[in-house]
C-alpha cells in the first residue's frame, strides 16, 4: 500500500483540527489505532480506509495514492453548522445567525447554553442557562430546555450565534453532550483564528 496513506491521514486530521483522541471517538477506534495508521506502523483495512475517506469527504483512491498536502484544493474547513473559507477569510454560518462574515473580525468565542424559549427572538445568548452541577441542582435547571452553541463577539461588539444542536435539550442528555463536543471542536478552530488576527 502507498506511503501516501499514512501522511494523508495525519494531514487531514490536522487540517480538520481534530486531536487523535477526538478522531478515535468519531471513528470508534482506539487512539493507538489512529496513531499507528498515521505513522505507518500498521495499515488500516479496506473498510477502515473507506471510513476515513467518508469521514474526511475525500476520494478513496486519492486518499491512498495522492499526496493530498500537495493537492490542497481544500481551502474550506467544513462543519455541519459553519464553514470557514481560508481563502476568502470568511465564516459562513448555516445554523444560527445565518450569513457570511469576515472571520478576522472575531474578538471572542464562548460555548454557552441558550434558553430554548428565546432562540431566534433576540440577540443570541442573551438568556443563558448555566449547566454547572451545583448551580443546576439549586436552580432545578433540569426542567429548562436549551440549545447548545457558540456566542461569537465581533470586534465591533456585535454578537453572532452558532447552534450545535438542532433541537432543545436538557443537561447531560446525549444531545447536550454531542452538541457540547461539536461546539468544542468549532471553538478550537475559532480560537486559532482569534489568536492569529488579534490586534
Amino acid at each position: 500500500m502507498s506511503t501516501n496513506l499514512a501522511n494523508n491521514l495525519k494531514y487531514l486530521r490536522t487540517l480538520h483540527n481534530y486531536s487523535q483522541d477526538e478522531l478515535a471517538k468519531q471513528l470508534y477506534v482506539s487512539h493507538q489505532t489512529i496513531s499507528n495508521h498515521e505513522t505507518g506502523k500498521s495499515q488500516p483495512d479496506l473498510d477502515t480506509i473507506h471510513a476515513y475517506a467518508k469521514f474526511y469527504d475525500v476520494n478513496f483512491q486519492d486518499l491512498i495514492h495522492i499526496d493530498l498536502s500537495k493537492h490542497n484544493h481544500r481551502t474550506k474547513v467544513i462543519f455541519d453548522e459553519v464553514i470557514f473559507d481560508k481563502r476568502d477569510k470568511t465564516m459562513i454560518i448555516l445554523n444560527g445567525t445565518k450569513g457570511t462574515y469576515d472571520y478576522r473580525q472575531i474578538k471572542k468565542c464562548e460555548i454557552l447554553n441558550e434558553a430554548a424559549h428565546y432562540k431566534g427572538k433576540e440577540e443570541p445568548f442573551k438568556h443563558i442557562i448555566v449547566a454547572g452541577v451545583e448551580w443546576m441542582t439549586q436552580a432545578n435547571i433540569l426542567e429548562r430546555s436549551f440549545y447548545v452553541g457558540l456566542k461569537i463577539t465581533m470586534k465591533d461588539n456585535s454578537v453572532l450565534g452558532i447552534y450545535t444542536c438542532n433541537q432543545p435539550t436538557r443537561v447531560q442528555t446525549d444531545i447536550h453532550i454531542k452538541g457540547y463536543n461539536k461546539a468544542k471542536q468549532i471553538k478550537a478552530f475559532i480560537d486559532k483564528i482569534v489568536r492569529k488576527y488579534k490586534e
